[in-house]
């Protein structure tokens, strides 16, 4: 039987107010690729996988081969309460088609894998949003374990959610298992519930606390990074429906949107800008290459440029008819992007030759990287380009070739990066989720 969010909420309600042990896991495409290891693949074709030369270089919490963790994944999905998998032709996870519901299939058919309960993969991070999952908890003893386990502590010890922490377990990988259940085990009369973010090793984790300590053990996936942007909304709207505008709504988008490995997507936002707005699409269509997607958001213009963008063929458009909020508006690009990678572009700027392909190379050397700009004349520090010597766009062009040749490769950290123009991986919305103003703060500058 497949549960809506509000039938999940109900049955760890349940659990709570008995106090019967209960647990909740999901199954993504690390953890498809992890059950496949021999069984439904051959090795060889696991460690090829992009998520697998990830997780071997320390990034996922788990080193492959790992037979021992697959099997104890296959036992732990027979323990669970509720299992979490993708809705078939699932379009909102930005995993590759095949790493989703089809390989899920093939392992629930190869190993007789048949939950009683099931739900939407994403219904944890779903519930960390909403005002009604922290009522269920308000009261309740919650032990945390993740990597980011005492951050965790602190945003729930906070407004709006003033929850009571029983304690904390900082998990990093997956030979950390022993002592975390050992742990667990421990503090079994100091806590109601264990919220668990700790990847592939949450499908192991969740259930053999249950199990071990008669306690609500949930896979909380990503909904810690709900938690951190104090999202936090209540309404009727119901967990299937596509079309909410709540805040909540947009997290859920932004935290579950595909990409397109390899293409870049740029969003530009306007408001009553034609003529800067043409000139910009004009030099983006020239200079950029043929993947590239367009992401326009008319931000409720009463001068002719919502207009003139629907004119604009091949881009993806959003009309607003009245004025959003800048960050609100930046949202709604970032949700229509289905490029790994995004770039926010001033409406009032004119991009020149290759201007792409410098922000890519720095952004896909290295990992640590979050957002990658442009120099230019209106900065500070080593961002600041000093003598600005064209008057004409065309010496423009010619001048921005000459310092693309000059700072070939080369880069600077910057504590912070206007919003003139920069990039940043589809990786980076999917973990910290909707921009407010706290957060263009931060990384905007």
């Amino acid at each position: 039987m497949n549960l809506n969010w509000e039938k999940v909420l109900h049955k760890i309600k349940h659990a709570l107010d008995h106090r019967q042990p209960f647990s909740i896991v999901r199954i993504g495409d690390g953890e498809n690729i992890v059950m496949a290891q021999r069984s439904v693949w051959r090795m060889r074709t696991v460690l090829k996988e992009p998520w697998a030369i990830r997780a071997n270089r320390g990034e996922k919490g788990v080193r492959l081969p790992n037979l021992t963790l697959r099997n104890q994944m296959i036992r732990s999905i027979k323990m669970a309460d509720i299992v979490g998998i993708l809705p078939p032709g699932d379009r909102r996870t930005y995993a590759p088609g095949r790493l989703k519901r089809p390989l899920t299939n093939k392992i629930f058919r190869h190993y007789k894998l048949k939950p009683r309960y099931t739900c939407d993969a994403v219904v944890n991070r779903f519930l960390a949003g909403r005002k009604e999952f922290w009522d269920v908890l308000r009261g309740r003893r919650i032990l945390i374990i993740t990597r980011q386990a005492e951050r965790l502590k602190r945003s729930l010890q906070r407004d709006p959610y003033r929850m009571e922490i029983a304690g904390t377990i900082a998990f990093s990988n997956n030979k950390q298992m022993g002592s975390a259940l050992k742990k667990a085990y421990e503090m079994r009369d100091k806590f109601d519930i264990a919220l668990i973010s700790c990847g592939v090793n949450t499908v192991v984790l969740a259930p053999e606390i249950a199990r071990l300590t008669g306690k609500v053990a949930m896979d909380f996936g990503k909904g810690h990074h709900v938690v951190f942007r104090k999202k936090m909304t209540k309404s009727n709207a119901k967990f299937e429906n596509k079309h909410g505008t709540d805040a909540a709504e947009n997290d859920l988008k932004m935290l579950t949107s595909q990409y397109i490995p390899g293409r870049v997507s740029v969003v530009v936002l306007n408001h009553n800008s034609l003529k800067s707005t043409k000139a910009c699409i004009e030099s983006i269509k020239q200079h950029s290459p043929v993947n590239t997607q367009l992401v326009l958001v008319d931000n409720g213009s009463t001068d002719g440029t919502a207009d003139y963008i629907q004119t604009i063929s091949g881009s993806t458009l959003i009309r607003n008819k009245a004025a959003k909020e800048r960050c609100e508006a930046l949202n709604q690009g970032v949700i229509a992007a289905s490029g790994e990678f995004v770039v926010l572009l001033n409406e009032n700027t004119e991009v020149t030759k290759n201007w792409l392909q410098g922000m890519l190379c720095r952004l896909q050397a290295d990992p640590t990287i979050g957002i990658v700009g442009v120099r230019r004349n209106l900065a500070d520090g080593t961002q600041k380009v000093e003598i600005i010597p064209y008057e004409t766009m065309q010496e423009m062009n010619g001048f921005s070739a000459y310092l693309s040749e000059i700072y070939n490769r080369q880069g600077h950290r910057m504590d912070d990066l206007r919003d003139l123009c920069i990039m940043f991986h589809h990786d980076l919305a999917l973990q910290m989720g909707s921009l407010d103003e706290e957060q263009q703060d931060l990384l905007l500058g």
